[in-house]
């Protein structure tokens, strides 16, 4: 073994980070005036904006109601200063952020980042998909607007993120982080691939439809589901791939009257598809007319379906502008995989062993949208372009699905006529550096006849067959590790492009301080890091106990009792418990009071009593306060 230096020993080496050099802080007690509170408070600002945690202990502070002679008023005590310092600690985040529009993989989703930090306004609970599984986000950040940067992958994902931001990297094998101001064109991040979204329904609105004038017949026999289902998914990833909405004219005026899809003789089970599901959806009876070649248009007359489809933002765009409803964004991985399924019957191909299952199509950013869906399921794919403005034509966009793991993913996960069977066993694209392997420490047995131990990538497939070794020999550490390793994937930086100022966002998770955003896996932001101290003989003292347990107090900071052996030896005794202070008219109170009661008292200074409690009053209040709330 070696040692390694953690925290912020590692973040901050051998870079020009103003940043602290250690994890944290105890910082000395703030003097009895408000000069020495508010030079306090500067100290652990700094400190926390640089990274570090404070602890600090808050006794010096005179209690609740005792005078201040200086504006010949009272002090409004201990607990309230306490409740400034975790204000503020609450105001500041340590990490980057991400723009308003990126996706964050949550359990409800791809929530884009405003407005999953209004839904957590509201009381919402999300929780961030991670290499781990899900946890909780328990904070979100709202910071102000900052310079973004795009930043675009090998494989084609995009994040608009802020320099100071952290992306995931691998180092020495491990996950770690790194500031995207330290990266740059040809280094490699890490993708999340997520686990999918086990989620309700999204309900869909009614509709209320007034016919126009121009409209002589409306068919109003037509049923309409309650929420976006599998099959409603299936038609509109169909609609999306291959159909478009016929208008109806009459000299001046024109108006939606149906939705074309176009099918072809070659897969007549997707027509028959097709057709069940309009009628079983919507009760209305499709047509099927002759189309162009080789193909028969399956058309649903009617203009309500097509009124409803626009009022619930889910009927298709131009081509050119299309884009994944975003409803699809918040349904369940069954609904997500309907709607891709449909999508490739209409517009995707097999492309055989090396091509992979691949998606055409003029707009990027509908294929950017699939591929976060892709990646939200567990399933990785690369985006490529093909210039064709030398013949006049439109630039033509391909996503693909290669490699045998993630095409047997997809194959699995979609639903679809069109996929064949799943052929190759390379994952050759699909890599990561070697030292995954070797930082593990195990012995070459387990990589024999799988891995050569020289080459300098390893395969996703490879790794799985490790991993699949070492939990058969009881190395299930390893194994985990090595498990929780491919639920990412490393991707090459292609560009870094400063994109200008934004409304920025970023969110605390609990334990692992990872989350993805549109597919890119970063790390979040942090508050700052705060713990609060009182002795147990200040009059204060019940009043901080409960603290954390009153609204308005203290929120941003843990709390602790400072317990002495004389408190303890007073419990064990049933016996009294003074809770004192010093005098603050000692005309030496301002510059030898230092929160050391002891000393105070062995210089004959003098105490005064505030209260007279028994020991076990002050256990009983700390012992139900730490079972209600885990504070102190």
């Amino acid at each position: 073994w070696k040692f390694v230096p953690g925290g912020r020993i590692l973040t901050a080496a051998g870079t020009d980070q103003n940043l602290t050099f250690y994890n944290c802080y105890v910082i000395e007690s703030p003097r009895d005036s408000r000069e020495g509170i508010m030079t306090t408070l500067g100290q652990m600002t700094e400190i926390m904006s640089r990274g570090g945690g404070v602890g600090m202990n808050l006794s010096t502070l005179r209690p609740r109601h005792a005078y201040v002679k200086g504006v010949n008023g009272r002090s409004s005590g201990s607990v309230s200063w306490g409740a400034l310092y975790s204000f503020v600690t609450g105001l500041i985040e340590q990490g980057g952020c991400f723009g308003p529009d990126e996706r964050i993989a949550t359990d409800q989703g791809l929530i884009p980042a405003a407005e999953l930090a209004d839904r957590m306004d509201n009381g919402e609970t999300f929780y961030a998909q991670t290499h781990k599984g899900l946890r909780e986000i328990t904070t979100r950040f709202r910071n102000g607007v900052k310079p973004l940067y795009e930043v675009t992958t090998k494989r084609g994902f995009k994040v608009q993120i802020t320099a100071d931001h952290k992306v995931a990297v691998l180092m020495d094998g491990q996950i770690t982080t790194m500031a995207l101001k330290y990266l740059q064109q040809g280094d490699e991040i890490l993708l999340l691939l997520g686990d999918g979204v086990d989620k309700d329904y999204v309900a869909l609105d009614p509709i209320n439809y007034e016919p126009s004038v121009m409209s002589t017949t409306l068919n109003e026999d037509v049923t309409f589901p309650a929420t976006l289902n599998e099959d409603l998914a299936y038609l509109l990833g169909y609609a999306y791939g291959d159909g478009h909405v016929q208008m109806g004219k009459k000299v001046n005026w024109q108006a939606p009257k149906a939705l074309i899809l176009a099918t072809a003789d070659s897969h007549p089970k997707i027509r028959q598809r097709l057709e069940t599901i309009i009628e079983d959806q919507f009760g209305v009876q499709p047509t099927v007319t002759a189309g162009d070649g080789a193909c028969k248009n399956v058309a649903m007359y009617s203009c309500l379906v097509i009124e409803w489809l626009l009022r619930n933002n889910i009927l298709k765009q131009k081509a050119e502008d299309i884009r994944v409803p975003e409803a699809i964004f918040r349904s369940p991985s069954s609904v997500q995989a309907m709607f891709i399924a449909g999508y490739f019957d209409a517009d995707g191909s097999d492309r055989g062993r090396k091509g992979g299952y691949g998606f055409d199509s003029i707009s990027r950013e509908m294929l950017a949208d699939v591929q976060q869906l892709l990646a939200l399921n567990g399933i990785l794919s690369h985006i490529t372009k093909s210039d064709r403005s030398d013949y006049g034509w439109q630039t033509i966009y391909r996503l693909a699905i290669t490699g045998a793991r993630f095409k047997q993913q997809f194959a699995d996960f979609v639903p679809t006529e069109k996929v064949g069977d799943v052929v190759g066993k390379r994952d050759m694209y699909n890599t990561y550096p070697a030292n995954v392997w070797t930082s593990l420490g195990e012995r070459a047995k387990y990589r024999q006849r799988i891995y050569d131990g020289v080459s300098e990538r390893i395969s996703n497939t490879q790794l799985t067959k490790i991993s699949a070794r070492l939990e058969d020999a009881g190395q299930v550490g390893s194994a985990q590790r090595i498990n929780e390793l491919l639920n990412t994937m490393p991707d090459e930086i292609m560009s870094i492009e400063l994109l200008g100022n934004s409304d920025v966002f970023d969110f605390e998770v609990d334990d692992i301080h990872l989350l993805s955003g549109s597919g890119i896996y970063t790390s979040n932001s942090r508050r700052g890091a705060l713990m609060l101290i009182l002795n147990d003989w200040h009059p204060d003292v019940f009043d901080f106990i409960t603290s954390k347990r009153e609204a308005g107090n203290i929120t941003n900071a843990n709390i602790s009792v400072g317990v002495s052996d004389k408190l303890m030896e007073a419990i064990e005794n049933d016996a009294d418990w003074d809770l004192v202070f010093p005098d603050t008219a000692d005309p030496d109170y301002d510059t030898l009071w230092d929160g050391d009661l002891d000393t105070w008292v062995a210089a004959g200074r003098k105490v005064i009593k505030y209260k007279t409690v028994k020991a076990r009053e002050v256990w009983d209040a700390m012992i139900e306060s730490a079972w209600a709330s885990a504070e102190p």
